[in-house]
């Protein structure tokens, strides 16, 4: 059976095998069922969905000192605090990031007539925020002392060609810095935060 993959949104996709113009093998991800399948995700390899875009890719496998507790515990907290479930988390080397989504009714709207469901559904927490919206990057946890499990916040910095992380608070305990940080998701007060 091929390897396939179901995004948040629903969509399945199928891993591909071509060739690189030396003869190496290289993978992709199509919604596309005919050409040449693979039937299990090469070793050391793994599968990765972006974030904010929710297109699958192969890439090799990563290694983080972050816990998948603290990983939970910062989704579940940035949840909680914001009263949203359209928050993912996503790990890059040992560092946490926040991604959020902003609902947008009309896009909302739009889905539900298309899918043919009432607006009932969204009182289902699973479904609640997660399909729709355009997840940005907003808040980055760094883990800076692995002994005493400290980390330092950084915000998404909105400059247009100057995007970038912008640091807004040190070391501190991870618990501290997301119930100080989180609250500001989706939120004017977010673009104060200095």
């Amino acid at each position: 059976m091929p390897v396939q993959h179901t995004n948040r949104k629903g969509r399945t996709y199928f891993l591909h095998e071509g060739r690189t113009p030396k003869g190496s093998p290289k993978y992709y991800f199509s919604q596309n069922r005919d050409g040449n399948l693979v039937e299990q995700v090469p070793d050391g390899f793994e599968i990765y969905e972006k974030p904010d875009s929710a297109q699958p890719f192969l890439r090799r496998q990563q290694t983080s000192r972050v816990t998948a507790a603290e990983r939970e515990f910062v989704l579940m907290a940035c949840r909680e605090i914001t009263g949203s479930r359209a928050v993912i988390v996503d790990l890059e080397r040992d560092s946490i990031i926040v991604y959020f989504a902003e609902r947008n009714e009309g896009n909302i709207d739009k889905l539900l007539s298309v899918l043919g469901v009432s607006r009932a559904v969204l009182d289902r927490p699973e479904i609640s925020g997660v399909l729709d919206g355009h997840y940005e990057k907003l808040l980055r946890f760094n883990l800076v002392n692995e002994q005493r499990r400290l980390y330092s916040v950084d915000r998404w910095c909105f400059r247009g060609a100057i995007d970038n992380w912008f640091p807004i608070s040190g070391p501190g305990p991870l618990d501290q810095q997301v119930r100080a940080y989180a609250r500001h998701l989706g939120k004017e007060s977010f673009f104060d935060l200095m």
